[in-house]
């Protein structure tokens, strides 16, 4: 979400200056991106009929409308070729990148930029021009293909924790042996390594403001510029001001979000927020309570609250604004190198899943995840995150499938959106979550580079829904053998039904495949 985009383009086509329009947004719904820019269009067209006729005008979309209008997922392509030793040490990777951008730009290429800095996940690559093993791994000091030299690294606690905690040598020969005495169900099995960047890319979007009032009865009231969308933001906000003053957490009110507090505040986005929030309205703590000092020091008060009413006694500002810029980062794209992340949120997931092949349905039997969080500002809430990214993940990567109309479906207009509703889109529902689902965080890891040597959340988990996805395309190469397949083939995201059922070579799909895995035109 981002209030100040929002109060940028409704001053724009009113032809208002900035400081005439106010934008304030309460606490939203939870999801993964489109709030920052999408949101802005139906702002603007609202303020058009409310500023001439000067009364309110609410816009409320349908939901078909809604997903027609509010774009949809960045369809990728990659084409790469890749030189590896015997052994299976990977030396070079040439990589081009297509984005399907769409019709207009908006964060398109900031999208693009993501996927440029982190094609290479966590793999230690020695030339890079843009499937691991272990011995592919980055660690302390590596340098990634951008100039960053990788500092605290926790990839190899992490990945071998989870190796213990999931026996993935014990679940693949289980899966082995499932397999060898099933026909047409199969079992897959996949560990998936990650690794995220934590800062905007764009230099100048790394600064966060708030703004911190103490009240004479020892409550104090929070407002920054960062939106709560259900990732807790505002309670791990509250609980900084609340271990700052050293106060209940229940002393500590957020205020809603607004452009008349806390001017040109970036975007709720990049998992950013907890750290540059956090940490500005650690500053206005910290400016508050040095000018209440004096006064702490001369006398010996039972509580805060009698602490503020002796400041304002002597007439103490008691507010104060709050301000902070990410450190050492910043990055040339004229040479491609540089320090865009402050540090890096590291993760894993292992994955067991079990295919019927005459259908191409699946379910997922367990899930192990790992995700080195520093010391958690709150680790109920970032086990919530933890799980929320993966299920959402799972739905990206296995069933959420975008189609549109060609001339070939004559009830459907060309060009138009068919999955623009609950119908026929699949989002990810209770019987999806895996029969065993297991979150922890890695203990024993501050993170120095964030507020309160914690670690950014919200994105990070994502991508380790990836394991479903391979494990998915284990079980079907179990199904292929059967049938003397052993060759590589692709599976496209999302690996539906259909997708999973004509990869699963037999006698009944054979007719309809040619090549091993081209489909033919007739029949």
């Amino acid at each position: 979400m981002a209030p100040q985009k929002h109060q940028k383009y409704v001053a724009h086509v009113l032809g208002l200056p900035m400081s005439k329009v106010v934008c304030k947004t309460k606490r939203i719904g939870g999801g993964f991106g489109g709030k920052e820019t999408r949101s802005a269009l139906f702002a603007a067209v609202a303020s058009v009929p409310s500023y001439l006729l000067n009364r309110p005008v609410k816009i409320t979309l349908d939901r078909d409308i809604d997903m027609m209008i509010s774009g949809q997922r960045h369809s990728f392509l990659g084409k790469y070729k890749v030189g590896f030793t015997n052994e299976g040490k990977v030396m070079a990777l040439d990589l081009e990148i297509y984005n399907n951008a769409g019709n207009s730009l908006d964060l398109s290429l900031a999208v693009l930029e993501r996927a440029m800095f982190h094609s290479h996940n966590v793999y230690e690559i020695p030339n890079v021009r843009i499937l691991g093993r272990e011995i592919n791994f980055q660690g302390e000091g590596s340098i990634t293909h951008y100039g960053q030299k990788l500092e605290f690294c926790t990839l190899a606690p992490l990945w071998n924790e989870l190796k213990v905690s999931c026996d993935f040598l014990n679940a693949r020969k289980e899966a082995e042996i499932f397999n060898l005495n099933n026909r047409w169900k199969k079992r897959g099995v996949a560990m998936v390594p990650t690794k995220f960047g934590i800062s905007f890319t764009l230099k100048l979007m790394n600064q966060a403001g708030a703004l911190v009032h103490v009240y004479t009865d020892g409550t104090v009231l929070v407002t920054h510029g960062g939106v709560e969308m259900g990732q807790g933001l505002h309670t791990k906000v509250a609980q900084v001001a609340a271990s700052a003053f050293n106060i209940p957490l229940s002393s500590v009110f957020i205020s809603e979000t607004s452009t008349d507090k806390v001017p040109n505040a970036s975007p709720t986005a990049a998992s950013a927020s907890s750290d540059m929030y956090g940490a500005a309205v650690l500053d206005a703590c910290e400016q508050i309570k040095a000018r209440m000092e004096p006064i702490a020091s001369k006398n010996n008060f039972s509580s805060f609250a009698e602490l503020a009413s002796a400041c304002y006694v002597e007439r103490i500002d008691l507010s104060a604004h709050g301000f902070y810029i990410t450190p050492e980062i910043g990055f040339d794209w004229n040479v491609g190198k540089g320090t865009p992340f402050r540090y890096f949120t590291y993760g894993a997931a292992f994955a067991e899943v079990e295919i019927d092949t005459l259908t191409g349905d699946f379910h997922t039997r367990a899930a192990n995840v790992i995700l080195d969080l520093g010391y958690s500002l709150n680790p109920a809430i970032d086990v919530g995150q933890i799980e929320g990214a993966f299920i959402q993940g799972l739905g990206w990567l296995a069933l959420e499938e975008m189609k549109w109309g060609d001339a070939a479906h004559k009830w459907i207009p060309s060009g138009h959106l068919y999955t623009c509703g609950p119908g026929s889109y699949k989002i990810p529902s209770l019987n999806d979550v895996p029969f065993k689902f297991n979150v922890s965080l890695l203990k024993g890891h501050p993170n120095v580079k964030a507020i309160h040597s914690s670690k950014a959340v919200g994105e990070p988990p994502f991508f380790l829904a990836s394991s479903v996805f391979f494990a998915i395309k284990d079980a079907i190469m179990a199904a292929r053998a059967e049938t003397g397949h052993s060759e590589w083939f692709p599976l496209d995201s999302p690996a539906t039904p259909e997708r999973i059922r004509m990869a699963c070579l037999d006698e009944f799909t054979a007719p309809f495949i040619s090549d091993g895995y081209r489909p033919k035109l007739s029949v």
